[in-house]
């Protein structure tokens, strides 16, 4: 077993920690993804239950990307910074707000919390004067009617090689969603 299995099986443990975790809070989860470029709804949905959890998750590496599911101009972006507290901001808003817009047309879904999730970083060249390892994730957390109740954005600097940031980033956001599960316990 190589360096690499060893890691995919601690991220899907933690990953299996986390959908039993938001199952038994009755939460659903949207990812928006960037520089883990799927790395965590692939630990994810590699868990039995997963469907009850994860509502969807989305990459979104490119600028392009980025400005078409935020709904921003590529010039805004640019101007902001691809990887920057907006960016993040924009994707966990712009998940949470898809999320409410479906759950408004179907009555049958109610979770009683959302979790949104997003990544943004350098996992290769430096970019926008920011080194390689260079990492943003954000959570946002939100009642069923909506109201946000919670958002963190965090700023870290991991060390290696493209595929050693990227796994670092998902084990991060994924004990980020852990630590945050406590609060969905509030009324």
């Amino acid at each position: 077993m190589n360096t690499r299995d060893i890691v995919s099986a601690d991220l899907v443990t933690t990953a299996k920690a986390v959908i039993t975790t938001l199952s038994g809070r009755n939460c659903m989860l949207g990812v928006s993804e960037s520089v883990t470029g799927g790395t965590i709804a692939s630990c994810l949905t590699r868990v039995n239950g997963c469907s009850q959890v994860l509502f969807a998750s989305q990459v979104l590496y490119s600028i392009l990307g980025k400005s078409s599911f935020c709904d921003e101009s590529i010039k805004n972006i640019a101007d902001k910074g691809t990887v920057s507290d907006y960016i993040i901001l924009r994707m966990l808003d712009c998940m949470s707000n898809r999320f409410f817009t479906i759950l408004s047309k179907n009555s049958a879904v109610t979770p009683r919390f959302f979790v949104s999730l997003a990544t943004c970083g350098v996992a290769g060249d430096p970019i926008e004067g920011l080194p390689r390892g260079t990492v943003l994730i954000g959570i946002s957390l939100h009642r069923k009617d909506g109201t946000c109740f919670g958002r963190d954005i965090r700023r870290h600097v991991f060390d290696g090689d493209r595929g050693a940031i990227m796994l670092a980033a998902t084990s991060t956001a994924l004990l980020l969603v852990l630590e945050k599960a406590g609060l969905l316990n509030l009324p």
